[in-house]
C-alpha cells in the first residue's frame, strides 16, 4: 500500500517487482484488497493489456492509520537502545535487506 500511495497506478507486474514478490503473490494481495475496498484496479489508458492500482480513499485512510501506529511502535523501539546500539541496528537491518535484494525469489 506504501508503494501504491507513492506511486499511484502502478501495473500489478511493477509492484510485484517493487516488493519483491511474485506476480501470483501479488494477485491474491491485490484481490484481497480490492475485496475490501482499499484498491481499485482500471485499464491503462494507451496499454488495454495493463491495468493500473490505485487505492481508494478508504486505502489512503487505513494506510495513513497504519502508519500513525507503526512510527509509535518504532519510537518504543527506539527508545530502548543508545544512539550508538540504533546506528549499529540500522545499519545490520540495512545488510540484511540488501540480502534479500540480491537472493532469488522464492514464494
Amino acid at each position: 500500500m506504501y508503494t501504491l500511495d507513492d506511486q499511484p497506478g502502478l501495473s500489478a507486474a511493477a509492484l510485484a517487482r517493487a516488493c519483491l514478490v511474485t506476480p501470483q503473490t501479488i494477485a491474491t494481495v491485490l484481490a484481497n484488497l480490492e475485496a475490501k475496498g482499499l484498491i481499485t484496479r482500471q485499464p491503462h489508458p494507451w496499454h488495454r493489456k495493463v491495468t493500473e492500482v490505485h487505492l481508494t480513499d478508504e486505502g489512503r485512510r487505513l494506510l495513513a492509520q497504519a502508519d500513525t501506529k507503526a512510527v509509535a511502535i518504532e519510537r518504543r523501539i527506539a527508545d530502548g537502545f543508545s544512539p550508538e546500539e540504533r546506528a549499529l541496528l540500522i545499519d545490520l537491518l540495512a545488510r540484511a535487506s540488501s540480502q534479500l535484494a540480491l537472493t532469488p525469489q522464492q514464494d
